[in-house]
């Protein structure tokens, strides 16, 4: 067993994303995992994201920023285990921020980012999307 696997637990979902070297598995064990593929065929760990519940389908986002994720407090196979914390939902993770800080990064481990710089380039971003948005809500209070 390697030391980065999931902990034991049955890997109860896999997702990839569509032209990339990133696949996603996710389990029982309160984790989601971001893998990156090396050339060779092995798996490096490049996030680990908290999840609470059995991880029963994963759905990569066509763009690559995100995750969908099925979660519940059984696996869909049957009721061999209860999480009862959990709760029955979709659940929706954020990789913006994953996938910048793993192409600065080689890979191995686990990659924890302070994100300044990319919240910088995020609120100027949303700075523009705001503006776009004000104009539209306006369209719409004239056809009232």
């Amino acid at each position: 067993r390697k030391d980065n696997a999931h902990t034991g637990e049955w890997v109860s979902a896999v997702g990839s994303f569509i032209f990339t070297d990133l696949v996603v598995s996710g389990s029982c064990d309160g984790t989601l995992r971001l893998w990156k593929v090396t050339e060779d065929s092995k798996l490096l760990l490049v996030k680990t994201v908290p999840i609470v519940g059995y991880v029963n389908a994963i759905c990569p986002l066509r763009s690559g920023k995100g995750i969908v994720l099925a979660v519940a407090q059984e696996h869909r196979l049957g009721r061999w285990g209860r999480i009862r914390a959990a709760r029955n939902g979709l659940h929706v993770v954020s990789l913006e921020a994953t996938q910048a800080a793993a192409e600065e990064e080689d890979g191995e481990g686990v990659v924890e980012s302070d994100g300044d710089e990319e919240e910088e380039d995020e609120d100027e971003e949303a700075g523009d999307e705001d503006g776009d948005e004000g104009e539209g809500d306006d369209e719409d209070e004239d056809e009232d």
